[in-house]
């Protein structure tokens, strides 16, 4: 049995520098309160007993401002009652996969579950739904996403006993092509419980940077390409402990038949 999720690891870089000039306007400092949070969809997944999962998380624009919205008008999540799992209290800055809206295996692909948040007099709404390209599937591929002045981006794993093994480093990214890195069944890396994934990004607001249209620029967060941010997209399967131990020893068996051969 396998529970499928989605991990989305989003993080924010900040290049300071002191005026815009040329065709770009100057960034907009970062909101400390008073901004809106904007419900996101992670992706869908099938459940062992055939029903369907479909996974959200949310971006609270504020820095430092955590929000209260009660299930109701302002939180609600349609069709269906307003409360199905949602969170009520909204931590600063990208938070995924926090809960799952579950619905039966013969769900219509053409209906959607719709999460609607106002809070500070904003409303901004995201339909779940069952596209066929948005199925989270096993941990097979790795694709960091920054905007024109990302340099680098790295992905490691931190087991339980503290060993940090690098899984994915990155070292030429270039904006005009988001390069997905898919694993073979065989090296798709398989961990423990209580792992952690790091992310490292990596950007260059200098003027050596020849994709950087303007290195006197303050940067800060934001959507626009010549903003800057950074996330990497990793789907994730979690297996049972049974299926763990099956996987690494199948893996353990066919490193030393390797090993034998190559003798």
């Amino acid at each position: 049995m396998r529970y499928s999720w989605l991990l989305w690891a989003v993080l924010c870089a900040c290049l300071m520098a002191s005026h815009a000039i040329g065709a770009f306007q100057t960034a907009p400092i970062p909101f400390q309160s008073g901004q809106g949070v904007t419900p996101s969809f992670e992706g869908w997944f099938r459940n062992p007993d055939g029903t369907i999962g479909l996974s959200f998380g949310y971006m609270n624009r504020n820095y430092k401002e955590e929000l209260d919205i009660p299930v109701g008008s302002n939180n609600r999540i349609e069709p269906g009652p307003p409360d199905q799992g949602q969170p009520t209290h909204f931590l600063p800055r990208r938070q995924t996969g926090i809960f799952t809206v579950v619905v039966p295996k013969d769900f219509p692909p053409a209906q959607k579950v719709t999460w609607t948040i106002t809070a500070n007099s904003q409303t901004n709404s995201i339909p779940g739904h069952l596209r066929p390209e948005w199925e989270i599937d096993a941990l097979k591929e790795y694709q960091p996403h920054m905007h024109i002045r990302g340099k680098a981006m790295s992905m490691e794993a931190i087991y339980p006993n503290g060993r940090v093994e690098m899984l994915n480093y990155v070292n030429r990214f270039d904006f005009n092509w988001h390069v997905n890195y898919v694993y073979t069944d065989d090296a798709a890396p398989v961990l423990p419980k209580g792992t952690v994934i790091h992310l490292t990004a990596w950007h260059d607001n200098t003027a050596s940077n020849p994709a950087n249209p303007d290195p006197t620029q303050w940067v800060g967060w934001g959507q626009r390409s010549f903003d800057d941010m950074y996330h990497a997209h990793v789907n994730v399967t979690y297996l049972t402990e049974e299926d763990y131990q099956k996987i690494t020893e199948e893996r353990k068996k066919a490193t030393a038949q390797a090993t034998n051969q190559d003798q």
